[in-house]
This record gives structure tokens, sequence and C-alpha cells, in this order.
């Protein structure tokens, strides 16, 4: 089944998972993971003040299946704390212009395109260049700060990503 990128980031609103995701939450771009043999989509939540501009360090992990639009789990940081630290008081650098959202788009593409072949052992030519381009777009969308948050999404989604690349 195809899905868009777009419509997974909708199923963060749907009725049974919006209480998790209240109006004026921010959340990550998504992270492919496996639970119980299911792709699942996994976020951060966070928390951002556009007065002051300081993105504050995530205070949740939600993963969803993003198929039958239902909740994989939810876990508040002070349950399952981050390991990362984010600097206090930072501030983006990413500038949100046209090469901005053309990366953004990239990433949202490729991310679409991965979960139908994520964690496979044998990966073709095309689908090592989609790799290529989701890590590309991720190293240009993300600060470098935030990064590890999302490696402790789903580690072995980047474990898998850096052992098909070589």
């Amino acid at each position: 089944m195809n899905i868009t990128y777009e419509k997974i980031r909708d199923v963060l609103f749907h009725d049974d998972i919006r209480t998790f995701v209240p109006l004026g939450t921010f959340y990550s771009k998504a992270i492919i993971n496996l639970f119980q043999d299911t792709t699942i989509d996994c976020f951060f939540l966070y928390s951002y003040s556009r007065h002051t501009k300081i993105v504050c360090p995530p205070y949740a992990r939600i993963a969803i299946d993003s198929t039958n639009k239902s909740i994989a789990y939810y876990h508040h940081a002070d349950d399952k704390p981050f390991v990362h630290n984010m600097p206090e008081n930072f501030i983006s650098s990413i500038i949100c212009d046209d090469t901005y959202k053309n990366w953004r788009n990239v990433y949202e593409d490729s991310y679409v395109r991965i979960r139908n072949f994520a964690f496979q052992e044998n990966v073709s030519d095309i689908q090592k260049a989609v790799l290529k381009d989701y890590k590309s777009s991720f190293e240009y969308i993300i600060d470098k700060e935030i990064q590890p948050y999302y490696y402790e999404l789903s580690p072995s989604f980047w474990n898998w990503l850096e052992k098909m690349l070589g």
C-alpha cells in the first residue's frame, strides 16, 4: 500500500491519537521503525516559542501505525528519558528558504519510498540511491544538535541504513 508523508502526518491528528498530540504541540519528522512486525512511524514531541525562537527538548516519543491509524506506543520523557541533551536555549539555525523546502520534499518523498523496503537485507542500487537522498536531506533539514533525538527514536533503522549504504 502506498501512503503519502502527508497522510502519515495526518494520522497524528486522528481521533484516537490526537489526545497525545494536543493543539500547539510541535512534532519531529517521522522515523521508520518496526514494532511487533509492523512498520511504524516514530516522532518526538516538543514545544517551541515563536516569540523567542527557542526549541525545547522533546518531552515525549510517540509511534503510530499509519496504516491502521492507531497508536503503537507513547512514552513521556519522565518514563523513558532521552539520552541526548539539547543545548540550553537552543535556537535552530535552519533557514526555511526554497532550498530547505526542496530538501524537505526530498526527505518526505524518500521516506515513503523507504517504508516499502525498510529493514530488508538486500537492496537494489536504485533503493541505495533513495537511501542516500534520504540521508542527505535529513542532514540538511535537521539541526545537528537535534539529530541525536532522531537516532534514539529508531536505532535499528539508522543501523540498517548505514549498513545498506556501506
